[in-house]
């Protein structure tokens, strides 16, 4: 395959050029409409004077901004670099660098705080005259500081082998699909642990009709939200499937007295965009409120197997 290898030409000649072309357009559409003022006899028509100095008042116009303009569109649009010599493509690289907090990335932020320590050592002088004696004693220092966090667990480097050298094309890029990629709490071999926090909705609602006695209908409807803090671990068994335990904990007496959530599962990847899922899984929730005819009391646990499908963007 025959590649073109990329050489940049300065904004100043381009620009230069651009300048010479503005200048020639504004003075040939001087002289046409010069001459065609004389052809019609117009009263407007204008001598050479009046068209030196009508030109020379657009060009004091017209080149600072065909410069300034042209300069804007090469910076933003790269229209100053050209293709204009030749070589042959011999091969690619497609180079994934891992990542690690504060570690060796290029695309990284501020997280995880953490309490840093030091000491210096002081000295000073008690008392004074022949009394005076010198202590020396270790201060102790504390501050917040803070770790560097990747936004995921590679960053990938494509370079383009030719003939005339090697071409880095994309440098320490995020991944393709990135989301796929995050950088998580602990990940390590396959292994990944997320920290969840967040809250659980709760709906119930119940239609109550008597069927063959004089008694009337009954709605009741009750919903909450509970708050709740768990965890997410995965450990990848291969390259397709994976094994997945989550739980949560919550309620606190702030929605349900108390409710958890306890999940096993495994995981197939199918391709890119889809996988499939199954395992079993256990939730239960105390909840109570109200009291005399309004009294709810809702203490259920629900368990069972359960498969799935999961789109993946």
């Amino acid at each position: 395959m025959k590649a073109e290898a990329i050489v940049c030409k300065t904004p100043f000649t381009t620009m230069f050029t651009l300048i010479i072309q503005g200048a020639l357009i504004v003075t040939a559409i001087g002289l046409i409409a010069k001459y065609f003022l004389d052809f019609r006899q117009s009263i407007y028509r204008i001598d050479h004077i009046e068209l030196a100095i009508a030109s020379a008042i657009l060009l004091l116009i017209i080149v600072p901004l065909t410069s300034w303009i042209g300069t804007k569109l090469a910076i933003n649009n790269l229209v100053t670099y050209n293709e204009n010599w030749g070589g042959y493509e011999t091969g690619t690289q497609w180079i994934r660098t891992p990542t690690s907090r504060d570690g060796n990335m290029k695309w990284s932020y501020k997280g995880d705080p953490y309490q840093y320590v030091w000491y210096t050592t002081e000295t000073e002088t008690i008392g004074s005259g022949k009394n005076a004696r010198t202590r020396t004693y270790q201060l102790r220092h504390e501050e917040t500081r803070y770790h560097d966090i990747p936004y995921c667990t590679e960053e990938w480097t494509l370079v383009v082998n030719t003939t005339l050298g090697d071409y880095v094309i994309a440098d320490r890029n995020l991944p393709d699909h990135p989301n796929n990629y995050r950088y998580r709490a602990y990940e390590s071999e396959g292994k990944a642990l997320d920290i969840l926090f967040g809250g659980r909705y709760n709906g119930l609602t119940t239609d109550l009709t008597p069927s063959g006695v004089p008694l009337p209908s009954h709605h009741f409807a009750k919903d909450w939200v509970d708050p709740i803090v768990g965890f997410r671990a995965r450990f990848a068994l291969g390259d397709r499937w994976a094994f997945g335990l989550r739980g949560d904990i919550g309620g606190f007496s702030l929605g349900s007295k108390l409710t958890w959530d306890a999940v096993a599962r495994f995981d197939i990847r199918a391709n890119k965009s889809v996988s499939f899922n199954f395992g079993y899984g256990v939730v239960s929730t105390d909840y109570e409120s109200g009291s005399g005819a309004s009294y709810l009391l809702y203490d259920v646990r629900m368990d069972g197997p359960f498969v799935g499908v999961a789109f993946h963007f």
